[in-house]
């Protein structure tokens, strides 16, 4: 009975820190001190202005430090997009990327208020 006891316990414990547990699980980066969430909303290259940067670090968790990525690889390519703006504060913003040769949209996180 103690061990049931014990075993609910943990369970339960467990349950309260995965359902606290504030890391985002789709694929990101953090770029120039904004996150950006992965999009499969496909590009084309003509929708591309400019290389803007590449991605040098992938990690487990939650991306906190430029250029770092989560579920993208080292080496991801990012464009900015023609007539969309990289950072429009309080509205978001768009980042082109490049994975396998296609060509992708990130969309800027903006965290709940």
């Amino acid at each position: 009975m103690k061990n049931l006891v014990t075993g609910l316990l943990i369970l339960c414990f467990g349950t309260v820190l995965t359902a606290c547990d504030s890391s985002i699980d789709a694929p990101h980066f953090m770029w120039e001190g904004h996150l950006y969430i992965a999009t499969y909303e496909p590009l084309t290259k003509e929708d591309l202005e400019k290389e803007i940067g590449v991605l040098t670090e992938e990690v487990n968790g939650t991306a906190a430090a430029n250029s770092e990525a989560r579920d993208l690889p080292e080496g991801t390519v990012l464009y900015k997009i023609e007539d969309r703006e990289i950072v429009q504060e309080g509205i978001g913003g768009f980042i082109g990327y490049e994975v396998d040769g296609e060509f992708r949209i990130a969309s800027m996180w903006n965290e709940p208020e």
